[in-house]
């Protein structure tokens, strides 16, 4: 026999459509629903509500913030430590083969580690883009949109990170999740009066 399309009536936040579709799997409002039989118009319909996946939502915010922070605070700590110097006030000069021959393996490990150190201080470009990642989280609009769903800016050590407060989170979900995603991925492109915070730090980390 051959097939036909499906055809239905819906409601989505209370607007009707009338619709017909190849597939008994269609895409209603972000969400995907499979037609698994036929009912006749009774006028009692199907009907059920949604509510976000908050857990997935918030796992995924938690994560974000965690690499954010950790991302930051190596850039701070790469331009702001200074190179250590020995005990007579010489600096760690790398090893030549001759030193290395006479050094065990943890030794040398360690005076390695310690010559490292402080290798990038001072470095402009580093500083700058620490400065610029900071500054796409705060101020202006967008830093009082990201309050209300639980992401504030936090101050400590010299550093400028990012404080999550997850019950903030949850219930700007619950209440108002298009908030949330506006607050993460809008753009002024696409009609938004400021954009979002992936937007300004793609922006930073592609220049």
């Amino acid at each position: 026999t051959k097939g036909t399309d499906a055809t239905f009536n819906v409601t989505v936040n209370g607007e009707t459509f009338d619709m017909k579709r190849s597939s008994n799997t269609v895409n209603l409002d972000g969400m995907e629903v499979t037609f698994k039989g036929t009912f006749e118009d009774d006028g009692e319909g199907v009907s059920f509500t949604t509510t976000a996946d908050s857990d997935k939502i918030v796992d995924a915010v938690k994560a974000f913030v965690e690499d954010y922070n950790k991302m930051v605070t190596d850039l701070h700590n790469a331009y702001s430590t200074m190179p250590l110097q020995k005990s007579n006030g010489s600096s760690y000069e790398p090893l030549t083969e001759d030193d290395e021959n006479s050094m065990t393996e943890t030794a040398i490990k360690n005076h390695e580690e310690k010559a490292k150190t402080g290798l990038l201080f001072g470095d402009i470009d580093l500083q700058g883009l620490y400065t610029k990642l900071t500054s796409a989280i705060q101020g202006g609009e967008n830093m009082a949109v990201l309050k209300s769903i639980g992401l504030e800016v936090a101050y400590g050590n010299g550093l400028s990170t990012i404080d999550l407060d997850e019950d903030a989170l949850r219930k700007a979900l619950d209440t108002d999740p298009d908030k949330v995603k506006n607050a993460f991925s809008q753009t002024v492109a696409n009609g938004a009066s400021s954009n979002g915070l992936m937007y300004n730090l793609k922006d930073v980390l592609e220049q």
